[in-house]
């Protein structure tokens, strides 16, 4: 499988921009069926000043979760993400989430919690 065709297949199904390379601060989780990507967990990781107790080591990810819409309800992200968090575990790093309604609830049910944070957005880039 190709994995930079099959998350750019992703990013045309989400509207979005293709991506030319897999940057190296990126851990990518996926499945294939035969040649093609069932879904992806991406975590985008990076340093950060550590702050208790949200932030212990200061490495943080954001994580990113897709599927297809012929593998959702099938087990393909919840998969995924506990690979994402096993990863996460042996590294020491914390896992922040953006959710929509899709991965929202799929989160809870793996233990994050909600964010106590006031997240705003200053989108600079355009």
């Amino acid at each position: 499988m190709d994995l930079l065709k099959e998350i750019n297949r992703m990013q045309d199904y989400c509207s979005h921009s293709h991506i030319e390379k897999i940057e190296d601060n990126w851990a990518v989780f996926y499945e294939e069926d035969e040649d093609t990507a069932k879904g992806f967990v991406f975590l985008y990781i990076y340093k950060r000043l550590p702050y208790n107790p949200e932030y212990n080591t200061g490495l943080v990810a954001e994580i990113g979760v897709f599927a297809f819409p012929e593998y959702r309800k099938q087990g393909v992200c919840t998969r995924l993400i506990k690979q994402a968090i096993e990863y996460a575990k042996i590294n020491k790093i914390d896992i922040v989430a953006d959710c929509n309604s899709n991965s929202y609830p799929i989160l809870k049910e793996l233990g994050f919690i909600d964010s106590k944070d006031n997240r705003v957005w200053l989108h600079c880039s355009g």
